[in-house]
């Protein structure tokens, strides 16, 4: 077997016991003291790098928490960015909102005037109608006259043809 084949203990066993011509007994002690103080300095480094994680792990934490409130501080400011710009667009609509207003007024105010012009222009039509009734009236009644006219003056014609007759005859 090959010295590097043999675990670090039995090595330094051989070599207290052989190389430096330790008794068994204290050869083996040695090494027990010697693996004793690697334990406790590899405890004390492992004790050394678990309190270093620790730290950088509050370390983390603190950057996190500083970057945390700085987000949380940006987050805050942009929501009242969006607060003041949603304000502006409700006022815009408020504003929208009151000209539609106005317009559906100023509509109704049209249609109000043409409602009017309508009832005028009817009103006129019907008078119109009624000027032609009249003179549809009107020419009815001029025939009726020229009618009467004609038997009056006939009957004056008689009349007068007669008197004439009765006085000549005379």
């Amino acid at each position: 077997m090959r010295r590097m084949d043999l675990p670090l203990n039995l090595r330094m066993y051989n070599l207290f016991r052989k190389n430096l011509h330790l008794p068994e007994d204290q050869a083996q002690e040695f090494v027990q003291v010697i693996d004793e103080a690697v334990k406790e300095q590899g405890a004390h480094k492992h004790e050394q790098a678990h309190a270093l994680v620790q730290k950088e792990i509050a370390s983390f934490k603190e950057q996190g928490d500083s970057k945390y409130e700085m987000v949380d501080k940006d987050i805050q400011s942009l929501k009242g960015h969006m607060d003041d710009k949603f304000a502006y667009v409700d006022t815009k609509f408020t504003q929208i909102d009151t000209k539609f207003t106005q317009v559906d007024a100023r509509f109704d105010q049209v249609d109000k005037e043409f409602r009017s012009l309508r009832d005028y222009v009817d009103g006129k039509f019907y008078e119109s109608d009624k000027r032609m009734a009249t003179k549809e009236n009107l020419s009815e009644t001029k025939s009726e006259i020229i009618k009467w006219m004609f038997i009056f003056w006939i009957g004056q014609v008689v009349a007068t043809i007669g008197f004439l007759a009765v006085y000549l005859k005379k």
